[in-house]
């Protein structure tokens, strides 16, 4: 599990009480074409422009809250927080 290898569990990596409750809902039948132009970020470059892809987000929630849903982003700016891990040092 990721999140043990990097330390992280169980605040991440886990369904269950004191954990964070960021889930992503996948639309496992829905497909699209990877578009750079589309991105949220400063770089429009992608060496998969053009792929086509099976599986989609549909839905982002992020400490209980839907922060994307159906491509479009919920709710204000700046809802992410750092996470660090526990302990330090590198993943085993």
């Amino acid at each position: 599990m990721p999140a043990k290898v990097w330390g992280l569990y169980p605040k991440k990596g886990a369904l269950q009480i004191g954990a964070d409750a960021d889930l992503v809902i996948v639309d496992l039948h829905r497909e699209d074409t990877i578009r750079g132009e589309r991105f949220r970020s400063k770089s429009k470059i992608t060496p998969f422009e053009g792929m086509r892809t099976k599986g989609q987000p549909v839905c982002t929630i992020v400490r209980g809250r839907v922060v994307m849903r159906d491509g479009k982003l919920e709710g204000p700016p700046g809802w992410g927080q750092m996470v660090t891990r526990q302990g330090g040092g590198r993943p085993t």
